[in-house]
Order: structure tokens, then C-alpha cells, then sequence
């Protein structure tokens, strides 16, 4: 279920002119599942099946990335969109 609820995240930012990256493996475990980037702007976005909730590493990771400055969101819903 988390797929298609990735798939069409993604087509409804690259519908909008986001440039989305599915991070498929990283340096870092607990990374966010999408990069999207859009006039200068860089997001994360951790996807998670309906009700689910990130696990301790994951929250570990986007403290990291909001502390850098970054901005992380975390959602369940298909229809998300920046």
C-alpha cells in the first residue's frame, strides 16, 4: 500500500513542477522515502501506510535534516501535495 500511495505522491508534485526523487538506498538508514525539489527548494517526505507512524530511527533522521534547516514531512494521505 505505501507504493501506491508514494506513486501518486509523486505524480501529484512532478503535476506541480517538482523535480521528486525516490531514495531507493542511502548512506544513512532512516533517510526519507522522496526528495522533491522546486525553485531552489529542497523537501523530504517520508511516506508511511495508513496509520503508520515513522519508527525511532526515522524520527532520529528528520530531527537531523530539520536541525540542518531542511523541511520534513511525514504523511499517509495519497493526496499530499507542497
Amino acid at each position: 500500500m505505501e507504493s501506491k500511495i508514494q506513486e501518486r505522491i509523486v505524480k501529484n508534485l512532478e503535476r506541480r513542477g517538482w523535480y521528486v526523487v525516490k531514495i531507493i538506498q542511502s548512506t544513512k538508514n532512516g533517510w526519507p522515502d522522496l526528495q522533491a525539489v522546486k525553485d531552489g527548494k529542497t523537501v523530504y517526505i517520508e511516506v508511511k501506510d495508513i496509520g503508520k507512524e515513522p519508527d525511532p530511527l526515522q524520527l532520529m533522521r528528520h530531527k537531523e535534516l530539520r536541525s540542518a534547516g531542511a523541511a520534513v514531512y511525514v504523511t499517509d494521505n495519497k493526496n499530499f501535495t507542497l
